[in-house]
């Protein structure tokens, strides 16, 4: 048997007693805007994950789950929060940029490709951070 090495560990001091908090990183993300299907887009939240009739209609099961998720952060709202994309200057509400993917009617969800990736919240909107392979 031989004898395991011990590890190695980096130790920080600080020179005054300051308070470091670490808060979870509150994440969403967005598939099917835009890709000119009906019924194909969905979002994923703290664990689950809904369809774009669910995110538009505020369904009770999307609202408690998401609720749960934001718990402790007062700056949001389930029905006024914004998707804020890369490349677009306009935010779009989080139940619109699902609106014409969940209707059975009218022109293709084009409107919102731009929404599809992986989103932070940042503290007013949820910022896009990366895309998602589709």
């Amino acid at each position: 048997m031989s004898k395991m090495k011990t590890p190695k560990m980096d130790v920080v001091r600080f020179n005054e007693s300051d308070v470091i908090v670490a808060s979870g990183v509150r994440t969403l993300s967005v598939i099917g805007v835009g890709d000119n299907e009906r019924f194909t887009a969905s979002l994923s939240i703290g664990g689950g994950n809904f369809s774009s009739t669910e995110v538009r209609d505020g369904s009770t099961d999307f609202r408690n789950t998401y609720n749960s998720y934001m718990s402790g952060i007062t700056t949001y709202n389930p029905n006024s929060t914004y998707l804020n994309g890369t490349t677009y200057t306009e935010n779009v509400l989080l139940r619109n940029a699902f609106e014409a993917d969940a209707r059975d009617w009218g022109s293709a969800d084009t409107k919102y490709e731009w929404a599809n990736g992986n989103y932070e919240w940042n503290g007013s909107v949820w910022q896009w951070t990366s895309a998602i392979q589709q």
